[in-house]
């Protein structure tokens, strides 16, 4: 019993351990963060330094992202500066 609940706990990620990869992680790890069920580990992968606006139009164009994530993208100027990223928002 000990030993399958362990194993469940190292297979599942822990969310403090998501949000800390999602504020430091690289592209990759910031476009699978992105599509988590987790509202925070979502909103932490917006507030990372390291992200792009290539990244954001990529982010607006996906049609299955929630829609906190393209609020918050709108809240950003700098980011609404680039027609994609404008006309891909709904």
């Amino acid at each position: 019993m000990n030993v399958e609940k362990t194993q469940k706990k190292t297979e599942t990620p822990n969310i403090t351990r998501m949000i800390i990869r999602a504020l430091k992680g690289n592209k990759f790890e910031r476009m699978e963060l992105i599509k988590s069920p987790h509202k925070l580990v979502r909103q932490a992968v917006l507030l990372n330094q390291k992200i792009t606006e290539d990244e954001i139009q990529t982010v607006t164009g996906l049609k299955t992202i929630e829609t906190d994530v393209l609020v918050k993208i709108s809240e950003k100027i700098d980011w609404l500066k680039s027609y994609k990223t404008r006309y891909n928002l709904p």
